[in-house]
């Protein structure tokens, strides 16, 4: 039995594919009531995670170091409930249902985190799956995501696999052909409506209380951001300067695996640029959804002049002397278009030279279409399955 830890709707509409495969059986569990609901219109097995009267707290992990905490979900005390919550759960599922594998989506909140600690210690296989921003193809990984990975730790591994250059060189052109504007953009401005029926689970239903911010500031904000969108020109690129993607405001690869926030990065941009003579271009992630956030790097450019474009990323890329990145998979791209790229945060790509490039590309992603309709084939999901052989 395959247990599927669904976070959000947008996961749900990805995981659901798996459900049509034979031969496997799959459980969904989720703490989004609204989740919960769609799921079971469409047929799915799946569980409400539920909250249970605990005779003791767990200290299953650091929770100062949980993503839920970190962006204010909930509180360092609400985490240690929540994952005892979630312990106790697992626990009687896994009795019911004896789970064989554990497919759970970045692995940094405290339900995730939760249940990745609850698969070791009771021995249970754990996927770790992310996007990969690098054609229709998913990140999937047995120990963690970006720098809990086990490719950041072993990256050696993709020296063991055979590169075919041809088959390389067909899918550079195709992505090259088929580069899109990343389809995580389109959340910026999404209402969530959807969570006031998550609140409704939590106070009827008795649905693990996760996300705890209140619901309505939440819509406000989104509903700011759709009147009020701030829009950037798309500039020319005839001169010499460094390309600066900026991240998520509260994204795991800048909560937990960099040691520089946006506007940390940018002033440390903007002094390399100034002992390279070269100009900058920042451009601001699509997805971000913080007004505060953009305020800020608009008053920053303002005070030392550097340029926030609209560009498409890629022409930024080619175009640029260099690329700087905290640890965004734009550095990855950078890669791909034999960009000099400078680092600064902790990414899994950090050692790659082109050969452990090519076969990271070619031989450990798994082809999935994650924003699209299209089924995931039995050969990817047999991949995924035997993903720890690549990381022995």
């Amino acid at each position: 039995m395959i247990v599927i830890y669904v976070d959000v709707m947008e996961r749900l509409n990805f995981f659901s594919k798996f459900n049509e495969a034979r031969n496997f059986s799959f459980i969904f569990i989720t703490a989004k009531y609204s989740v919960y609901k769609k799921a079971l219109s469409r047929g799915l097995n799946v569980h409400l995670l539920t909250r249970t009267k605990l005779k003791t707290e767990y200290d299953l992990f650091d929770f100062s170091k949980s993503l839920s905490v970190l962006n204010g979900y909930h509180t360092y005390d609400n985490a240690r409930t929540i994952a005892s919550q979630v312990s106790v759960f697992l626990e009687n599922l896994h009795r019911e249902e004896s789970i064989d594998m554990f497919f759970i989506w970045n692995g940094t909140t405290t339900i995730a985190r939760a249940i990745s600690v609850f698969a070791k210690q009771n021995y249970i296989k754990t996927r770790f799956f992310e996007i990969s921003n690098v054609g229709e193809s998913i990140f999937v990984d047995c120990v963690g995501t970006n720098a809990n990975s086990c490719l950041y730790q072993k990256p050696e591994v993709l020296d063991k696999i055979d590169v075919d250059e041809k088959k390389y060189k067909i899918w550079l052109s195709q992505y090259i052909a088929n580069k899109k504007t990343p389809l995580q953009s389109k959340n910026r401005s999404k209402i969530p409506w959807h969570g006031f029926i998550d609140w409704y689970g939590y106070i009827f239903k008795k649905a693990v209380w996760e996300d705890r911010r209140i619901g309505i500031k939440v819509v406000i904000g989104r509903l700011i951001n759709k009147v009020i969108n701030t829009k950037f020109l798309v500039v020319s690129l005839n001169t010499d300067y460094a390309f600066l993607p900026l991240q998520v405001s509260d994204d795991a690869q800048l909560k937990l695996f960099s040691k520089y926030n946006n506007k940390e990065l940018i002033k440390l941009a903007i002094s390399i640029c100034k002992e390279r003579n070269v100009e900058l271009m920042v451009k601001i992630h699509p997805a971000e959804s913080s007004r505060k956030e953009i305020q800020e790097i608009v008053n920053l450019s303002k005070i030392y002049k550097f340029h926030i474009v609209n560009n498409k990323t890629d022409e930024l890329i080619i175009n640029a002397s260099f690329v700087i990145v905290n640890n965004s998979t734009v550095g990855l791209e950078a890669k791909i278009y034999n960009k000099q790229v400078m680092m600064f945060g902790e990414a899994f790509y950090k050692e790659f030279d082109e050969k452990r490039l090519k076969s990271y590309i070619l031989n450990y992603l798994v082809e999935a279409d994650y924003f699209g309709n299209k089924p995931i084939s039995i050969s990817s999901l047999k991949k995924i399955l035997k993903r720890s052989e690549i990381c022995q």
